[in-house]
């Protein structure tokens, strides 16, 4: 039996279920460790909270919260990631993936999905529609120097929670190499994930001065050992970069095209690309085709997020004024696919990761369009 969380329910949502309408935003909150709802974006931009999570707030030695990557399955359950933030308990206790039911309910409930002391601390996670799956990204805290943390690449089926790791992070021999992974998602136009990688480039440099990379992840639940990981590009040149791109962050797909969209942060002290928002196009076979800055109005652009509903990208921004951790001045905001019409959603916030509400049954009617495409290629 999972082991349930009690008492998270908001005193003023419960018993109260939340109107919830397709292309509405649902993300996770590191300032005050909880679930929100960003409804109507563009419009009225309501935020309301879901749900928050008990104890210390990120940044308090102690605190078990800092949830991270979120997403659905076919039928509406949530996922999200945790990464405790412990200083005097190197187990992580809280680390794990959480299944969250009844989101919207108004009294929604939290139980341990998988959840293994001191080997997870997902950063991004991701549903797998053609495996019922999850896939997410092994990237916890290192609290000590020398830390035995296995980084890399991780997943489970949903129908026999367990923890696979499809690769484990080895940052030796010669580059490029996957290093600190940060964001994946899922291909539309096949079963692979792309995954983005802080460091790993063939650019010289120290930890996160290291060039950035972006890589192809595909998957195997059944032998996860047999699962291959590509590289896709090393940024630490491209005919569209002045600077190498240092502190690659959050990555998004568009269905239907080539097109994949990320963010770079940017890193002060060394020369670097310019942070903002970058399109990158495929080619037809799915390799790296070409680089473009579509926005770069955005201060500490990380998490991204493609809303087929507005047909916008939603990024968050994080920016630490007091340098504590948080967020004071974080913003969500959204813009076109070519980088024009920026406008800020939401404010004070520092928005982790992002889900788009569906259609209903549209999950599912994906998940069975990639199946049938899948077949048919194999025809």
């Amino acid at each position: 039996m999972r082991n349930v969380i009690a008492s998270i329910v908001i005193a003023s949502l419960a018993g109260t279920a939340l109107a919830v309408n397709p292309g509405d935003i649902v993300f996770t909150n590191q300032n005050n460790t909880s679930i929100q709802l960003l409804s109507n974006p563009g419009g009225s931009n309501t935020l309301s909270t879901l749900l928050t999570l008990p104890g210390l707030p990120f940044g308090a030695s102690g605190s078990l919260w800092r949830p991270a990557g979120i997403t659905a399955d076919n039928h509406g359950r949530y996922y999200f990631g945790n990464q405790s933030f412990d200083q005097s308990n190197q187990t992580r206790p809280n680390n794990g993936i959480f299944a969250v039911d009844n989101l919207f309910g108004g009294a929604p409930t939290v139980s341990t999905f998988v959840g293994t002391p001191d080997t997870l601390g997902a950063n991004d996670v991701d549903f797998d529609p053609a495996n019922n799956g999850l896939v997410w990204v092994q990237n916890p805290f290192q609290l000590v120097a020398n830390e035995n943390i296995p980084d890399g690449l991780n997943g489970t089926l949903l129908s026999n929670p367990t923890n696979l790791q499809f690769y484990d992070e080895v940052t030796t021999g010669t580059r490029p190499f996957y290093e600190a992974g940060v964001f994946t998602v899922k291909d539309p136009n096949s079963n692979d994930f792309f995954v983005t990688a802080v460091n790993g480039g063939v650019g010289p440099g120290f930890s996160d001065q290291r060039a950035s990379a972006l890589w192809r992840l595909s998957p195997n639940y059944a032998n996860p050992a047999a699962s291959t990981l590509t590289l896709v590009k090393d940024f630490t040149s491209d005919p569209a970069l002045t600077n190498p791109i240092r502190f690659l962050r959050g990555i998004t797909a568009v269905p239907g095209t080539n097109d994949l969209y990320v963010t770079h942060t940017g890193v002060n002290g060394i020369p670097d690309a310019v942070p903002g928002v970058y399109k990158i196009t495929l080619n037809p076979d799915g390799t790296y085709g070409s680089l473009t800055l579509i926005n770069s109005g955005i201060f500490g652009p990380e998490a991204i997020e493609y809303n087929p509903f507005t047909n916008k990208l939603v990024v968050s921004a994080f920016n630490d004024v007091n340098l504590n951790g948080f967020a004071e001045e974080g913003r969500i905001y959204q813009l076109d696919l070519d980088g024009s019409n920026l406008e800020v959603l939401a404010e004070g916030v520092h928005a982790r990761d992002f889900h788009i509400v569906p259609a209903p049954g549209a999950a599912a009617l994906a998940g069975l369009a990639t199946l049938a495409a899948l077949r048919r290629r194999r025809a």
